[in-house]
C-alpha cells in the first residue's frame, strides 16, 4: 500500500476549513471623562460583559481644565484615551471627542445624555439613519433648574425618544424618561451606585490609633464632630453651610466641623476655618483617605446639592442631613426621611437648619435609629448590582430590534 502524501487529509479525502472565530458583540461606552467613583463601575461592568460574550470599548478624554483643578479625574490602562478638545461659548464649554472612527464596528453605543458634548450628535445622526445602534446614559434631564439651558433641555427631549434604548440611574430617572414617551421596554433602570463594599471594607480597617491620632492633630476634644465631603462649588451653599456651622456652634458648645474637597467656593471653608479653630479645612482627600474622618463624625452635613455622597453616608453610617430643593442630583431619591437621614423642608433656613442638626447632635437614640437605617440602606446599592443591571440591559439592548427612524 501506497503511503499517505505528506500533508493530505486524515478525513476521507475531504479538505477541512479553519475555523473561524465567532466575532462577539462589542459595546462601545464612551464618557467626556472618568470620574474616580467611575473606575471600580467599569472594571465590574467589563466582568460582567465577559461573561456574557460580550467585549466592552471604553473611551474616555479629560475635563475641562477648570473641573481638572478638583482632581477628581482618573485614568484606566486597558480602555482608549483620546485627546478631548474644547470650545467656549459663553459660560458654556462644549467639547468635541475625535471617537468616531473608534466607534464604527461598534454594535451598540452608551453616551452620557450631554448635548453640550458634541459627539452625540453625529452618533445620533447614525440612529436615526439606522445605520448604528445608540443609548443614553442618564437622569433623563438636567436636574438642576439654575443652570439648565431651555435650547439644551428642548434637543435632549427630542433626542431622548428616539434613542435606541435608555439607561436611567434610578426609578426617578426612570419616569422622567418614560414621560418623555419613550417605550417602557427599553428603559433598564441601573441604580446609580459606588463601590460601596471596599468602603466597608477599608473602613473596618480603620483602628482607634488612628482616630486618636487624628483627635490629637486636629485639637478634637468632642464626640460633637460633623463632616462635610464633596466639591466646593455655588451648587453645595457652602456660604449656607458655614453660616449654619457657626450657629450650631452657639447651641452645641464643644462642636467642630471637619471640611473635605475643593473647588471653585473652597475659599470659604478657608476664610472660615482662619477665624474659627473648630472650623477644619482638610483640603481634597479621595477613598481610603476620607474614612477616619467619616468614623469621627456623629453627621455629614450637604445643605446643597446631594448625589453620590448618599450612598458614603449609607456606607460609613454616617446619617446626612440636607434640605429638599431643586438643585439635588437623582440619588436624592435614595434617602428616606427619619430612616436613614434627614431631610427639611425647603424653606429652611440658616437658623433652623443650625437647630435640626443641634438636636440631633444632642439626641443619641434618634441619630442611633439613622445609623440603623444607613446600614440597612447600604445593602440595597452596589458596584456589582449596579454592574448586572447594566450587562443585562446592554444585551436586551443588542438583541432588540432596532428603533431607526429613517429606513434605508
Amino acid at each position: 500500500m501506497a503511503g499517505r502524501r505528506n500533508g493530505s487529509p486524515r478525513n476521507g479525502g475531504k479538505q477541512t476549513q479553519p475555523l473561524r472565530a465567532v466575532r462577539r458583540p462589542r459595546v462601545a461606552l464612551i464618557y467626556s471623562w472618568i470620574t474616580r467613583y467611575r473606575a471600580a463601575f467599569n472594571e465590574a461592568l467589563r466582568n460582567d460583559l465577559d461573561s456574557r460574550g460580550i467585549e466592552l470599548s471604553v473611551i474616555y478624554g479629560q475635563p475641562h481644565p477648570e473641573v481638572a483643578r478638583r482632581q477628581l479625574a482618573v485614568t484606566l490602562d486597558w480602555a482608549e484615551r483620546i485627546e478631548n478638545r474644547f470650545l467656549s461659548v459663553g459660560r458654556k464649554h462644549l467639547v468635541w471627542q475625535p471617537a468616531l472612527r473608534l466607534v464604527r464596528d461598534a454594535d451598540l453605543m452608551v453616551v452620557q445624555q450631554q448635548t453640550r458634548d458634541l459627539l452625540i450628535y453625529p452618533l445620533f445622526a447614525e440612529q436615526v439613519l439606522g445605520r448604528q445602534r445608540l443609548a443614553f446614559w442618564g437622569h433623563g434631564r438636567n436636574m438642576d433648574s439654575a443652570t439648565s439651558s431651555g435650547l439644551g433641555e428642548s434637543i435632549k427631549r427630542q433626542m431622548s425618544r428616539h434613542v435606541h434604548w435608555w439607561f436611567a440611574y434610578n426609578d426617578y430617572s426612570a419616569d422622567l424618561v418614560r414621560q418623555l414617551g419613550f417605550p417602557r421596554g427599553r428603559i433598564t433602570v441601573v441604580r446609580n451606585a459606588i463601590d460601596t463594599r471596599t468602603l466597608i471594607e477599608q473602613a473596618a480597617l480603620v483602628t482607634p490609633a488612628d482616630l486618636a491620632g487624628i483627635r490629637d492633630l486636629l485639637g478634637l476634644d468632642t464626640n460633637n464632630i460633623a463632616i462635610y465631603c464633596g466639591a466646593m462649588y455655588d451648587l453645595k451653599r457652602l456660604p449656607f453651610l458655614v453660616n449654619a456651622c457657626k450657629r450650631i456652634r452657639e447651641l452645641v458648645h464643644d462642636f467642630h466641623v471637619l471640611f473635605i474637597g475643593t473647588g471653585p467656593d473652597a475659599h470659604v471653608v478657608a476664610q472660615a476655618a482662619a477665624e474659627h479653630p473648630w472650623i477644619h479645612e482638610l483640603g481634597p482627600l479621595f477613598g481610603e483617605q476620607t474614612l477616619p474622618y467619616f468614623k469621627l463624625a456623629k453627621l455629614l452635613l450637604m445643605p446643597g446639592g446631594v448625589g453620590l455622597v448618599t450612598l458614603d453616608s449609607f456606607a460609613l453610617q454616617t446619617p446626612l442631613v440636607t434640605i429638599d430643593h431643586d438643585r439635588h442630583g437623582v440619588e436624592i431619591d435614595y434617602l428616606t426621611h427619619d430612616r436613614d437621614s434627614v431631610i427639611l423642608p425647603r424653606d429652611t433656613d440658616v437658623h433652623g437648619y443650625a437647630s435640626a442638626v443641634a438636636e440631633l447632635l444632642q439626641d443619641d437614640a434618634r441619630r442611633q435609629r439613622l445609623v440603623d437605617g444607613c446600614q440597612a440602606s447600604a445593602r440595597e446599592y452596589s458596584i456589582e448590582q449596579m454592574a448586572a443591571r447594566f450587562g443585562a440591559g446592554l444585551q436586551q439592548a443588542l438583541q432588540a430590534p432596532s428603533r431607526a427612524l429613517v429606513r434605508r
